[in-house]
């Protein structure tokens, strides 16, 4: 009785979220866009050089949030737009510091029901805040960009790519490194076996761009606008041919521990494909390389860090 009371409960809460998100979806055409927790009041939004670099995460069941955002607004991002897609329990709390002070902008939703959902978010983000930014970048919560320099912030680097369509940053990919166990610490200082990805991920330049595509990696463009690698690569889909790691790249920790990653195995993944076993095990033979631990970044002069 009490799983067909939980199993009941479950689906009267999906059918609710999912009657919010038909109305949510009916606002945000409208001209009076949604306003969600955290997010920018109209007279400080509409600064598009005080916000030139947001992040747009669709996430769930995921703690590691919190040093993902401390990072990131260290490196340089002015906003992030967390859709928590249905997280048990919501992630609110966790960020809550960060919604008080403006930097985050937090969603509540559940997309589980789309064929992609993350696909789905990456579009809403885009097309009810992508004004509000020069640049947004569609990373995810085990995705941690990285400059060579670690002391140049991101928004420093995209300057020097505000012609192109998007930038698109190569994957550094990472095993579990030998962790059986979730390690204390955190992410980025836990982990130190990898190796080069062709897969790419997106930072665009909002004036650019029109849309997602059929996976969360590349975007479409406006004529005779594209994505390109710091080599001047361009891209088209989901990967580039030659991996470029000369100026800024991505630390893709995509299994974490074996602990994580039975837990990422049973929730899945935003993008709709299952994690196997199987690929855990490829991702650790694949991506063994020593490598070198990230660092938390300098906080900036004058604010106030985690």
């Amino acid at each position: 009785e009490t799983v067909l009371m939980n199993n009941f409960i479950r689906i009267f809460v999906i059918i609710i979220y999912i009657q919010w998100d038909l109305f949510a979806e009916e606002l945000s055409s409208s001209p009076f866009p949604l306003n969600p927790v955290g997010s920018a009041t109209s007279q400080n939004s509409t600064s598009m050089d005080a916000n030139s670099f947001a992040i747009c995460l669709a996430v769930r069941d995921d703690e590691d949030i919190v040093e993902w955002i401390e990072y990131h607004w260290r490196k340089g991002c002015s906003k992030f737009y967390v859709f928590d897609n249905f997280s048990h329990p919501p992630l609110k709390a966790l960020v809550q510091s960060y919604i008080d002070r403006g930097i985050v902008s937090y969603s509540y939703t559940v997309e589980e029901m789309k064929p992609n959902p993350q696909i789905f978010i990456y579009q809403q983000c885009l097309s009810r805040y992508g004004r509000l930014h020069k640049f947004m970048g569609f990373i995810d919560v085990d995705e941690f960009i990285v400059t060579v320099d670690n002391n140049t912030t991101v928004p420093s680097i995209l300057k020097n790519y505000e012609h192109l369509g998007g930038l698109a940053l190569s994957w550094m990919s990472f095993g579990s490194s030998g962790h059986i166990q979730r390690p204390n610490g955190g992410v980025i200082g836990n982990y130190n076996r990898c190796g080069p990805n062709k897969h790419i991920k997106s930072i665009v330049n909002t004036k650019y761009t029109i849309g997602t595509t059929t996976n969360t990696h590349a975007f479409k463009y406006k004529q005779n606008y594209t994505a390109q690698t710091t080599g001047g690569e361009i891209v088209l889909s989901a990967w580039a041919d030659k991996p470029v790691y000369d100026i800024i790249y991505i630390n893709h920790y995509c299994t974490k521990s074996k602990q994580d990653f039975q837990r990422k195995k049973k929730r899945g993944g935003g993008a709709g494909r299952i994690a196997t076993d199987a690929w855990f095990e490829k991702i650790n033979r694949d991506f063994n390389n020593i490598c070198s631990v990230l660092t938390m970044p300098s906080l900036p002069k004058g604010l106030k860090g985690l």
